[in-house]
């Protein structure tokens, strides 16, 4: 038993249809880098290097990279100086208030 309905799910294959038309119609204006000449791909990269020189630098997006980093160029931890008891209350109930469940 579908929530949605055979009318909506009629609407959501058409939008699909139209968006994938889309993206085969665009395929063909993608260029072919095989064709390009080297100073082609060299101006690419001149441009694609100054702009990633200008952008901000990105941090990871969680710590596993980091741990495969060697120790020294890992981020330290800085855990308060507390006890372990009441350090993993102090997260648990932080988690809690900012998840909105309490």
């Amino acid at each position: 038993d579908s929530t949605l309905g055979p009318l909506s799910t009629l609407l959501l294959d058409s939008l699909i249809g139209i968006q994938y038309k889309r993206y085969k119609d665009n395929q063909a204006a993608k260029i072919d880098y095989r064709k390009l000449s080297q100073s082609e791909i060299d101006e690419i990269i001149e441009k694609d290097v100054e702009i990633q020189s200008n952008s901000k630098k990105q941090p990871p997006f969680s710590d596993v990279y980091l741990t495969g980093k060697p120790m020294p160029l890992r981020r330290p931890i800085v855990l308060p100086n507390c006890n372990p008891g009441e350090l993993f209350t102090s997260h648990i109930k932080e988690g809690i208030t900012s998840s909105g469940v309490a």
